[in-house]
């Protein structure tokens, strides 16, 4: 696992021992710190295994058709993809996506 997962984890439960009994707290960090539950939320259930947690992973959906893995988190916000339209290089001629 990454230090830093670590590192966080340690910071979170600083500030809510600071905060106090009945305190709660929103952690927002990437999806690289939290998918499967291996990362900062996992360092944080070893560090204080009775503290209520819950992880929400943002994906973009995938293509009609295609399933998003339930182990990503506890809940999953999927947005919308990006509707892309394609158009020729002008420099390579290779056809490219444009937002």
């Amino acid at each position: 696992m990454h230090a830093s997962f670590g590192v966080m984890a340690a910071e979170i439960v600083k500030g809510l021992d600071r905060a106090g009994p009945g305190s709660r707290m929103v952690v927002i960090v990437g999806n690289g710190h939290l998918v499967y539950h291996t990362g900062v939320n996992h360092r944080l259930r070893r560090l204080r295994p009775s503290w209520a947690q819950a992880t929400v992973i943002c994906v973009t959906a995938p293509p009609t058709g295609r399933r998003v893995s339930r182990g990503l988190g506890d809940y999953l916000i999927a947005t919308p993809r990006k509707a892309t339209r394609r158009r020729t290089g002008r420099s390579t001629g290779v056809p490219e996506d444009v937002d």
